[in-house]
């Protein structure tokens, strides 16, 4: 993601991925702060864009600038005119700086992005490749439910949750490069507003500004979002931004807040989260689920009919929104494929031993950056039992430990992953802990400052405490080497593995982190002295950060200091996971681009080309050229094309073999990456395949020592 393309990127981004969005967000809940308006912008963009699109389609009306541009001037008017009309609402105690701690951590993650991809041609692995495909598609064809062919079937198929792929389209039609360089930029723009949504269930469900403040300094470096945006799932990325939104407006209705004006902004959230990925609805459910039980109990408690109304206008609204989407995905009648079939959906049904340690170890490997966080969630999960606060957290995360045996291990509701796949992938069900983590983080380091704030009430009670901390630093460096190795066997007991990121074990030794634990002792020891002296913050600081200055002293922005160390630590880590994915799952050279190009150049528009699966830069065929790939992404390693992957990697063996697996694929064209994926399935010889009859050379370049080449078939 070159800067110049994110830069030419950027006007597409702003008209097409934010203003759709916020306006819709604004026409139906004008209520709303702006800046939780903003949250939702990215997913709602993409779903007014997704859903204007299927109804083009079904109405034969061509998808194209002169056609979606007057559906987003007419809704921006609408919601100024709405916003004008709305009544005045209360003011809630939220100060106007709220949202900028978020967005400062989302403006780090998202710097960190683009920091990494810098110098990609492309972005990394299949997924990207794929969306990229469906993106250029939808551009050409000027249609939401582009027919892509399956040429060893003499058939096509349709991708029928096209919203994301069409906001691409449109921002590429403001400027981006083209679809494909269109995602990138979009993407960074998600992750600078994705922590404002931790900020704003944080601020719903609390009223805290305080922590409402400090929970997104918690946000990098967990499974989600960066694990995900890296591997090219960005239809999940974009679709989870509206998952907050749809509990708060859910949590309103249930509880009699503007239900009518937030029961129809569901409908809005439901039709654009369906239309975009659809999981996430699976998502919400888990993270609010106990925050739906509170209210609902309550409210049927106070009236049992009210409260069954508010429930049935909830559910309601959201079937509506997803049964809009369904009724406007009218799919083209297309015979379906006999031979060639998308990759298997593989659901494990033989249950295992539960391995809990196992599962509490993958959650920390990959959603605990540091031991200091591990401290602090220990701290805080014991404060929320203790003060009988924020439970609806710790009951969502037990309620994720019990999908996770039962999906790892029981496979006693393998028919429930099936429908909900992939969402009960590791990595994916993972990320979900993105949207209650930080809130027991933030919470520690809330209660370690109340903490040290009772110890030096009195100056006897400080130095005991001082006295008490002093023994056990000193038994703790004597035996630092015992401790060292329990830490080290009770941590590294398993491997965890998450394909394809890698191994995960930034937990696994004490020594890479004495950094770390000398800079958090330093703040914590200068927190407990500013604490015993009861300094107070400057009276122009607790006047500037109005509703926190009141409830914070010295002692307690010092230590705030931790969240910001952590902040650094969980964007080094996101960092990492970025540099190792794109070293190893990198697929795209400059000599790739030029062999593509040179092809288009060549060979007839449309013609059919063979490529090495998904193993090399041609999946990227369908997203950067004209060409048809013999096999679609999705498609590879089938029943019918990988003979012929088998048989092209038996060219120096048998190359009559190899001859004769070209002549049946009836394709015109054969590519031939520079680079390789890490692990490959059916390695392709250049060589040898030159020295085929009926392939000719068309186009070569160089690349470090190896060659990208494209060839024609002689038929």
């Amino acid at each position: 993601m070159p800067l110049h393309d994110l830069a030419q990127s950027l006007p597409g981004v702003v008209l097409a991925a934010l203003v759709p969005g916020f306006a819709l967000a604004t026409l139906l809940a004008p209520g709303w702060r702006a800046w939780q308006r903003l949250t939702m912008a990215p997913g709602l963009s993409a779903g007014v864009i997704g859903v204007s699109g299927l109804g083009m389609h079904d109405l034969h009306i061509p998808f194209e600038p002169l056609t979606i541009f007057p559906v987003v001037v007419v809704l921006g008017v609408g919601a100024v005119v709405r916003w004008r009309r709305a009544d005045p609402r209360v003011p809630d105690a939220a100060p106007w700086w709220l949202p900028i701690p978020a967005l400062f951590a989302g403006a780090v993650g998202a710097a960190i992005f683009v920091v990494a991809l810098h110098g990609q041609l492309l972005p990394p692995d299949w997924d990207t490749a794929t969306h990229g495909g469906l993106a250029a598609a939808i551009a050409r064809s000027h249609d939401v439910l582009p027919l892509i062919p399956i040429p060893l079937e003499a058939s096509d198929f349709v991708r029928p949750r096209p919203g994301f792929e069409a906001m691409s389209a449109v921002v590429s039609w403001l400027g981006a490069p083209s679809p494909a360089d269109a995602m990138g930029p979009v993407i960074t723009m998600t992750l600078v507003l994705m922590p404002l949504s931790l900020a704003f269930l944080a601020f719903e469900t609390t009223g805290s500004i305080m922590l409402t403040a400090i929970v997104p300094f918690f946000a990098l470096g967990l499974a989600f979002p960066s694990d995900q945006a890296i591997i090219g799932r960005f239809p999940e990325v974009v679709d989870s931004t509206l998952i907050v939104p749809f509990i708060v407006a859910a949590l309103r209705v249930i509880r009699g807040r503007s239900t009518l004006e937030n029961a129809v902004l569901i409908v809005g959230i439901a039709a654009s989260i369906w239309v975009i990925h659809g999981l996430e609805l699976v998502t919400a459910m888990v993270v609010g689920c106990g925050l739906f039980a509170v209210a609902v109990f309550t409210v049927l408690r106070t009236s049992p009919r009210i409260g069954i109304t508010r429930i049935g206008l909830v559910i309601g609204a959201t079937l509506v929104g997803a049964a809009l989407v369904t009724i406007l995905t009218r799919l083209p009648h297309v015979p379906p494929p006999t031979q060639v079939q998308p990759s298997p959906i593989v659901v494990a049904t033989t249950g295992m031993p539960v391995k809990f340690h196992h599962i509490l170890l993958t959650i920390a490997e990959t959603d605990l950056t540091s031991p200091v966080t591990l401290v602090l969630y220990g701290i805080g999960a014991i404060g929320l039992l203790i003060r009988r606060k924020m439970l609806w957290v710790l009951v969502a995360q037990a309620l994720l430990v019990a999908m996770m045996v039962d999906d790892l291990f029981l496979h006693k509701f393998s028919f429930f992953w099936r429908l909900v796949y992939p969402w009960g992938d590791t990595d994916r069900i993972l990320g979900v802990q993105y949207w209650l983590i930080p809130l027991v983080l933030g919470f520690g380091l809330v209660a370690l400052a109340d903490l040290l704030r009772r110890l030096s009430r009195s100056g006897r009670l400080w130095v005991a405490a001082s006295g008490a901390a002093v023994v056990v630093a000193a038994l703790a460096l004597i035996a630092h080497h015992p401790l060292g190795r329990l830490w080290t066997y009770v941590v590294s007991t398993d491997t965890v593995f998450l394909y394809p990121l890698g191994a995960f074990n930034r937990l696994s030794q004490l020594r890479p982190w004495i950094l770390t634990l000398g800079v958090t002792a330093i703040i914590v020891v200068a927190a407990w002295v500013a604490f015993a002296r009861h300094a107070d913050l400057p009276r122009a600081v607790r006047e500037r950060v109005a509703g926190v200055g009141q409830h914070l002293d010295a002692g307690g922005a010092i230590l705030g200091l931790l969240a910001v160390l952590c902040l650094v630590v969980g964007a080094a880590s996101e960092l990492g996971v970025y540099r190792n994915e794109i070293n190893t799952r990198s697929l795209v050279s400059p000599a790739d681009l030029r062999v593509l190009q040179r092809m288009e150049q060549v060979l007839p528009k449309g013609a059919t080309v063979m490529s090495d699966g998904g193993d090399d830069a041609g999946m990227w065929m369908g997203a950067l050229t004209t060409l048809t790939p013999l096999v679609p992404n999705g498609f590879a390693w089938g029943s019918l094309d990988t003979p012929l992957d088998v048989a092209l990697s038996n060219a120096c063996t048998d190359p009559a073999g190899a001859e004769a697996a070209i002549r049946s694929a009836n394709a015109d064209a054969v590519f031939v990456g520079s680079l390789d994926i890490a692990v490959q399935l059916y390695p392709w010889n250049i060589t040898c395949l030159a020295q085929l009859p009926n392939l000719r050379p068309i186009a070569s370049a160089p690349y470090y020592g190896k060659t990208a080449e494209g060839f024609a078939v002689i038929r």
